[in-house]
Parts: structure tokens; sequence; C-alpha cells
């Protein structure tokens, strides 16, 4: 049996991409995470953008003598590992 035009009625269910439930359900993800790469790709287009710079940082940054320290440590032992 199919679901004709009259069985439904006046019931007019709301777009997919309206229906908050839906949209922050975990079945609509995947088209969260598309929207979240589509919006700014088209917004950077838009604008004349071509190229971007991601920079990630830490608030758990060590300190420059310690950063030195680890640099020379691994340095080392890198040379250990050529020989």
């Amino acid at each position: 049996m199919t679901l004709s035009d009259d069985a439904l009625g006046d019931f007019n269910p709301p777009k997919a991409y309206h229906d908050r439930t839906f949209i922050n359900s975990d079945d609509a993800r995947p088209i969260r995470v598309l929207s979240e790469f589509l919006e700014p790709d088209e917004r950077f287009e838009r604008l004349g953008i071509k190229d971007t710079i991601v920079m990630f940082g830490s608030a758990r940054a060590v300190s420059s003598d310690d950063a030195k320290k680890n640099l020379a440590a691994a340095e080392s032992a890198l040379k250990k590992n050529d020989n």
C-alpha cells in the first residue's frame, strides 16, 4: 500500500533542516559537520580568500627553557639513533 496525497491530508511536515530536534540529533551529525566545512568555504570564496593558515596552540605550553632542554634531548637521541 502506498501513501497518497489524500491520505496525508493537511499534514505538511517541516523541512528536515528546519526541524531542530532532527538537526540536533545524532543521526544528523554528519550534516552538522559538513555544514561547518561548507559555510566557511562559501564565505571565503565570496570574500576572495584563497589561502588560510591554521595555528594550534595550548594553554599547557612548556616554558622556553624547558622547550630548549626537550629539543636538546630529542636531538641527542636522534644522533644516537643515527649511529
